[in-house]
């Protein structure tokens, strides 16, 4: 009789087991079923899922240059060019630019500024491009020599701009602009080159233009003319001469010899190109420049070397001197002079004009100035200077 119990006992614990199981393999019904409505027990399509490992990267900042990171830029590939026509005014002479207004600012074609800055003192030559990608090569004072499709403007409607970096060669200088190519024509902001060549850019609201302000051009040798000389030659009087390759016609030739100008205290500085005379200089040469007797600076060249800039300080010189020596003749081109200080930054040609030294009283009363009367000593240093 207990094994009869016992064999029931497993047995309904088996079955319960079973529909156990099989209740487990029953998909879940939401919501109440219908009378009469079955219940679809087959298996649904597993849906696989891939889990991927997150992929790490690391970088070692300290591999990159710090001057890489700060200055690294990546244009963006488009955006929109609005067309439009700039009026720009130098020197009360209008000229009709086709530009193209980007984020606000007006861009221009720089042959464009070029062939309206020929007549002034801020012209400047275009020489060789290593294609569209490569650097352009600006010599300023130089003539600009037209291609024929200046001041053109521009087809209707707005473009798509490709921004780009391009490098300048201004003087042997290389700059770096950012620039934009627009129907295969590149295209810089006219702020970006009145800083770079040396000009003052605003905006007049009453005329809707831009006003570049330069000021007539006086050149040494041209229009004020050495009231002495030695051995000194000035152009164009006689006609031409070059300097690394270019021509020019105005400025001062020699190979020893010294030229006195009277410029009575009117200027601030004077600026143009130096080098050897091609094909004339065998050694080497230096010119030194003197304001009413006291040096001011001094350039030095040799045979095949390049031209160079300069710009010295000659506020309130009154009779200015040009020392030549060398070997061959040397020169002087395009020597301006202006009434603003240019300075390249390249040299040293910043002179300091000191009270009491440099320029003495002319009249005081009970006032003593040094070096003149010895020395002196404040918080136990010995100075030279007024006291």
């Amino acid at each position: 009789m207990k094994t009869h119990i016992n064999l029931l006992i497993i047995t309904v614990s088996f079955i319960c087991l079973l529909m156990i199981a099989t209740s487990c393999d029953l998909p879940q019904q939401t919501g109440a079923s219908s009378a009469g409505s079955q219940i679809n027990t087959a298996s649904p399509t597993p849906t696989l899922t891939p889990t991927l490992a997150p992929v790490v990267v690391e970088v070692d900042e300290t591999s990159v240059p710090d001057e890489i990171i700060e200055t690294a830029y990546i244009p963006e590939a488009e955006l929109n060019a609005l067309n439009r026509e700039l009026r720009v005014i130098i020197n009360d002479q209008a000229f009709l630019f086709g530009a193209y207004n980007i984020y606000g600012n007006n861009y221009i074609k720089l042959n464009d500024l070029a062939f309206a800055l020929n007549d002034t003192i801020k012209r400047f030559y275009i020489g060789w491009r290593g294609g569209l990608t490569g650097s352009i090569d600006i010599t300023t004072g130089m003539d600009y020599s037209a291609i024929g499709d200046e001041m053109r403007l521009n087809e209707p409607g707005d473009r798509e701009a490709e921004p780009r970096n391009q490098v300048l060669n201004i003087d042997q200088r290389p700059v770096m602009l950012e620039a934009y190519i627009i129907d295969g024509a590149e295209f810089f902001w006219i702020q970006d080159l009145g800083r770079e060549l040396g000009f003052g850019i605003t905006w007049d609201d009453s005329r809707n233009a831009v006003i570049i302000e330069i000021f007539p051009e006086i050149h040494l040798g041209r229009d004020i003319r050495a009231y002495q000389n030695d051995n000194v030659f000035e152009y164009p009087a006689r006609g031409s001469f070059t300097i690394s390759g270019n021509t020019y016609s105005s400025g001062i030739v020699s190979s020893s010899g010294r030229a006195f100008y009277i410029i009575n205290g009117e200027y601030a500085s004077v600026s143009g190109i130096y080098g050897p005379v091609d094909n004339t200089l065998r050694g080497s040469s230096r010119i030194r420049f003197y304001g009413d007797g006291r040096f001011l600076n001094e350039i030095t060249s040799s045979a095949g070397s390049l031209a160079q800039t300069f710009s010295i300080n000659v506020s309130g010189v009154t009779q200015l001197t040009l020392d030549f020596s060398g070997d061959g003749n040397h020169a002087l081109a395009n020597v301006l002079l202006s009434n603003d200080l240019i300075l390249d930054g390249t040299e040293n040609n910043v002179h300091t004009v000191r009270l009491g030294i440099d320029v003495v009283m002319s009249q005081g009363s009970n006032v003593s100035e040094y070096p003149a009367t010895g020395s002196f000593t404040m918080a136990g240093i010995l100075l030279k200077g007024k006291d």
